[in-house]
């Protein structure tokens, strides 16, 4: 855990599970409250939108992560080759 770069902690979890959660409790609100309302359409589109939301949000990690992952990749690969050789 201590090789991942400072955009990217194993302790900062994701914050799209309690958004959704969240969502789905207003639409079982609404579900109540306006029965006459398709909370399945509305909920579909609300997630889908929701959804688009976080993953622009989390566009801005992607490049420490590649980073990282690829340089831990060429360490390793060093270190195989490394090994490889007598």
């Amino acid at each position: 855990a201590e090789h991942f770069p400072s955009s990217f902690h194993l302790q900062s979890r994701p914050h799209w599970k309690p958004c959704v959660f969240v969502i789905n409790i207003i639409l079982g609100i609404l579900a109540k409250v306006a029965p006459q309302m398709n909370m399945f359409v509305i909920g579909m589109q609300l997630k889908i939108f929701v959804g688009l939301f976080i993953l622009y949000m989390i566009m801005g990690m992607l490049p420490g992560i590649v980073d990282f992952i690829f340089e831990e990749m060429r360490e390793l690969t060093g270190m195989f080759m490394d090994m490889l050789s007598p």
